[in-house]
């Protein structure tokens, strides 16, 4: 027999279990607590068609000191994310390393986007698995492995956006982006979900391309047509006025047409 316990649901339909431990027997009864929560958890793992995570808090005098063990079980419950779903994990025996870094600057972003440009999805995929396992080995927070995750949202959007889409365009409009990567459970799960963006994202601009760099040109011959007969007009002007760079103007201009903005104002 482990020791008395009281069983019941606490926040988020949690299981809590407060255990009554003797003290002369505290060490023995610690094992033997985390020896009967690896036993729950394979018998759930084996008979049932999910999976349970177990945290534990670590043991205190009196009653008054419930609460201690209680927020060191949902801290180790919080590892959860690194860990992932599945594990037994107890507060005294869990690595509290947590190591500070500049998260910018371990992986190339701007790498990222050149492979984005070129449709390489296997490339990129591989890039964030590396970025990934490099969490996963140095044991972040959940709060730094979230910057990392909308850092690397940041260049799909630069991505969208320099072919004159949203985030948006790829995904339901409804959809808070930041709230669906936070409610993500482990760091595979969030990797997963980051992965799959990046893909969408490639598809979609490279399937919507032609009609976007289309309208860019056909906006930019009205406003030359409206203003033609204005000797100061320039290409940085129409550009601006059409709201987008004025090199890729130049580019998609020269693509679509054949021949360049400055050639098209000399034909009126």
């Amino acid at each position: 027999e482990l020791c008395p316990s009281i069983a019941f649901y606490g926040p988020n339909d949690q299981l809590v279990v407060i255990l009554n431990q003797y003290n002369n027997y505290e060490h023995a009864k610690i094992s033997a607590c985390n020896l009967a929560c690896e036993k729950i958890r394979n018998f759930i793992n084996k008979y049932f068609s999910f999976t349970v995570t177990i945290g534990i808090g670590r043991s205190y005098n009196g009653y008054d000191k419930i609460y201690l063990s209680y927020q060191e079980a949902i801290c180790a419950m919080e590892k959860k994310f690194i860990y992932g779903n599945n594990h037994v994990i107890s507060f005294e025996t869990m690595d509290k390393q947590q190591n500070d870094f500049n998260f910018l600057i371990f992986y190339d972003k701007d790498k990222l986007l050149i492979e984005l440009r070129t449709g390489n999805y296997e490339e990129i995929k591989k890039g964030i698995k590396q970025i990934f396992n490099k969490l996963l080995q140095d044991m972040v927070s959940k709060d730094h492995v979230m910057l990392v995750a909308m850092d690397l949202v940041s260049v799909i959007i630069e991505f969208t956006a320099e072919n004159n889409f949203t985030v948006k365009d790829i995904i339901d409009q409804k959809i808070d982006l930041f709230e669906v990567l936070r409610r993500k459970e482990t760091i595979r799960e969030l990797e997963s979900t980051i992965v799959d963006l990046y893909e969408k994202s490639i598809n979609y601009v490279f399937q919507n391309r032609r009609s976007a760099t289309s309208k860019v040109v056909e906006k930019a011959k009205n406003y030359i047509e409206e203003n033609y007969n204005r000797n100061d007009l320039t290409l940085d002007e129409i550009a601006s006025n059409i709201f987008i760079n004025s090199s890729y103007l130049s580019k998609v201009f020269k693509k679509e047409l054949g021949y360049s903005v400055i050639e098209y104002l000399t034909m009126f």
